[in-house]
């Protein structure tokens, strides 16, 4: 009998720690914030990166042959600058492919509002410049320097989601 209520005990506090969890959801590692953030809509955005182009870029993308430049000194687009660039004019452009962000890393975890349920996760980010072509690369300057972020992620049912989102 004493067996019996031993191996019962144990299954218990087996079943018991696989229902609150060791590490399980409800648990936010600074890896896991990184990924969930990094996959959020609300930190991919859809923004173009605008350039200020110098006389030297602007004469290295005439020989190039992303534009061409007419008698009155107004710039337009070849069809292989169209591939790079959304528009050119004056001494300003803007590249056509939104550039993405990429999580540099996670510094910090903090409880948020709701400690149960919610996490202020602090991180470093910086645009993305990997798959952008060397030639258009000139264009951009050096990469920026990483920027600071802020996420408040929330635990739900089937585990942590971003709720807001700031980046610098």
């Amino acid at each position: 009998m004493k067996r019996h209520a031993i191996i019962v005990g144990a299954v218990t506090i087996l079943v018991l720690f696989s229902m609150v969890g060791c590490g399980g959801k409800s648990e936010l590692s600074r890896s896991n914030a990184g990924k969930l953030i990094q996959a959020s809509d609300k930190f991919t955005p859809g923004e173009y990166h605008p350039l200020t182009i110098t006389m030297d870029q602007l004469q290295g993308g005439i020989k190039q042959g992303f534009w061409e430049q007419d008698r009155d000194a107004r710039l337009s687009l070849t069809p292989k600058g169209q591939t790079y660039f959304e528009e050119i004019g004056g001494m300003l452009g803007l590249v056509s492919k939104p550039l993405p962000r990429r999580v540099i890393e996670v510094t910090g975890v903090a409880d948020g509002p709701s400690p149960a349920t919610t996490k202020e996760v602090q991180f470093t980010w910086k645009w993305d410049f990997g798959q952008i072509p060397n030639e258009v690369k000139s264009f951009l300057g050096p990469e920026p320097k990483p920027s600071e972020g802020a996420a408040l992620l929330k635990l739900y049912d089937d585990g942590w989601r971003v709720e807001e989102l700031r980046v610098q």
